[in-house]
This record gives structure tokens, sequence and C-alpha cells, in this order.
């Protein structure tokens, strides 16, 4: 467990604006985002910045359920860190659900976050994570709702019931909101639209400094994609093909 959990033994803290600045922010957002969607501007899939994932699937699916899975360092903050990017670069609000206390907003910054459309939720229970991805996806208003689970034990997330995953999936399809969920190993079974497995293919290093590596992402299930898969490179400082995403160090 990190001790950043220690500084916050609150059960879910939140890193955002002001309450007042906040339902300001979340009720400005869901009014654009419907009107976006009225107009037909919000499409299928939005991009995750990531020119290469982007390429090969379209971005990330609205209305659905994403598992983006993988060990350590395989490239599943890069790709969250990017695609939060790309969300609040629409301005769009993103919500991210973090499970162990795990979000660098160092890194997000130098991702191309806008931390002023970030509502972060910092929990320190599995149960915690999940009531709190329920509480969001309801509420309505975020572009990309993400839950980070990177750090919670595959076997604590494999006894989640099925029922919940078909609750996050009953509801976020009748919404333009996407749900992403970063994890060990799928657990989410049938109710995912979109499944991608992140890999480390191979690192670069300058003496003991990690210059930069190359990430793979193969499409385990994805409705309408054909199985394929991809790769990119992260460079120390620039991200995915010297764009916006940060170097993938940790999960």
């Amino acid at each position: 467990m990190r001790s950043s959990l220690a500084k916050n033994p609150s059960p879910a803290a939140v890193a955002a604006p002001s309450p007042e600045g906040r339902g300001l922010l979340q009720v400005s957002a869901a009014l654009s985002l419907r009107e976006r969607v009225a107009e037909g501007r919000v499409r299928g899939y939005s991009p995750t910045g990531i020119v290469e994932i982007d390429a090969l699937m379209g971005g990330l699916p609205r209305g659905a359920l994403t598992e983006i899975v993988g060990a350590v360092s395989s490239g599943k903050t890069s790709f969250l860190l990017s695609s939060i990017a790309a969300a609040t670069a629409r301005d769009e609000v993103v919500a991210l659900v973090d499970a162990r206390c795990s979000f660098d907003p160092q890194s997000a910054v130098a991702a191309g976050v806008d931390l002023r459309r970030l509502l972060w939720v910092r929990c320190n229970r599995l149960e915690q994570a999940l009531k709190a991805a329920d509480y969001l996806i309801q509420a309505g208003g975020f572009g990309l709702v993400a839950v980070d689970l990177s750090d919670i034990p595959h076997a604590w997330v494999r006894r989640v019931p099925l029922a919940f995953w078909f609750r996050f999936k009953h509801v976020i399809e009748k919404t333009p909101t996407m749900l992403v969920v970063l994890e060990q190993e799928p657990t989410a079974k049938t109710c995912a639209s979109l499944v991608l497995r992140m890999e480390k293919k191979s690192a670069e290093w300058s003496e003991t400094l990690l210059k930069g590596m190359t990430l793979g992402v193969d499409v385990v299930r994805g409705r309408g994609i054909v199985k394929s898969g991809g790769q990119w490179s992260v460079v120390s400082g620039q991200g995915p093909a010297g764009n916006r995403s940060a170097l993938a160090t940790g999960h």
C-alpha cells in the first residue's frame, strides 16, 4: 500500500474545485455533452490521443464499458493519461476513481491533462471504488469515467459479482459516457464492449536512466473490430509518438 494512504485516512477524498465550482462545472459539462450528442457531433467512438490505437479501432466506445488490462509497466497508465488528456482537450469533464491513490497529478499535467476538468476520487478499498463509480455514472455529465483498479490484486477483483458489471453496462449504455476500467486481468466478461491487453515490448536505457519503451496492445474483445494488435513508442518526457501521454513507469 502506498504511503499516500496514510496521509489520507478518509474513505474517499476528492481533489477538485470548490463544491460550488464542481456543481457548475458538472452541469455545464452535462449540457455541453448533451448538446453535442443532439447535434451529432459526439460519435460512437472518441479518440484516445494515441494515433496507433485510434487508427486500429477508432478510439474508445461511448455508452460502453472498456477494460484495459495488463501487468505492471505494461502501458495502462500511459493509455489512461492520454485518454483523459484527449477528453479534457474536448472540454469534457472526466472522473477518475483511484482505488489505491496511485494517480500522480504532475505526470497528468505533463501528459496534457487539464486538472480543472478532472474530478479525482481517492479510495482505499475496492468496495469504495465500485460504489463511487456507480454514483458517478448515474450522476451523468462526464465524458469519461475511469476506474483504476490496477493496484488491486486480481484475486480480489474477480470476486466482484457479475451483477455489478451488468449494472454498470445497463446504466452506461443509456449515456454518451465512456466507462474505462483498468485492471490486471479482464473480469467483466460480456459486459465489456472492448477489452484491450497492454504489454511492454522493449525498453531503451541510457546507463541507469530509462529513455523510452515500446508498448503493445492486443484487442482481446471488440464488437465490430477484427482481433488484431499494434504497438507504439513512448519516449521519456514526451509520450506516445512524441505526443501528450506520459511515460508508463507505473502500471
